[in-house]
């Protein structure tokens, strides 16, 4: 909205921002497994104010280095870092409505796309005990038994 008033043949001209800044969330990598971490970008629609890493909620991992690009200030990333031992195959970066735009605007939620983590070890292989009960010569033929366990 603008407003244009005249003040001895003095003309200024009010810019009034009035919008809600919205925001988009993306991960790089969107199936993590054990050892990864996934670079996560937040892109807003205007430069925004009060925004920190506590406006953002990480399903099963965290996140760190929330750093604002130098060249473009709507642009935000932070590094995400899946929980261990977990296997999930639906989860989120929530952003708050915490967060304002220059003009004091209070921004809008989002969430990203979804994301999944498989950080679970692989089951150990196992291995049969044999039991042997009428073995006398480490070797098996048809006459003899042996019994896996």
């Amino acid at each position: 909205m603008y407003n244009k008033i005249e003040f001895l043949n003095k003309s200024f001209t009010f810019i009034y921002d009035t919008v809600a800044p919205t925001a988009t969330i993306t991960l790089e990598d969107t199936s993590l497994k054990i050892g990864e971490t996934s670079l996560v970008t937040i892109t807003f629609s205007e430069v925004v104010a009060n925004f920190a890493i506590g406006d953002l909620t990480a399903e099963n991992g965290t996140l760190s280095n929330l750093v604002q690009d130098s060249v473009d200030l709507k642009k935000w990333t932070a590094t995400f870092t899946p929980t261990t031992n977990i296997e999930d195959s639906s989860n989120v970066i929530s952003l708050a409505n915490t967060y304002t735009d220059v003009a004091g605007n209070t921004g809008t939620t989002a969430t990203s796309a979804n994301y999944t983590v498989d950080t679970t070890a692989p089951a150990a292989p196992t291995v049969a005990e044999l039991t042997t009960t009428d073995l006398t010569d480490n070797k098996m033929n048809d006459a003899e038994s042996a019994t896996t366990t």
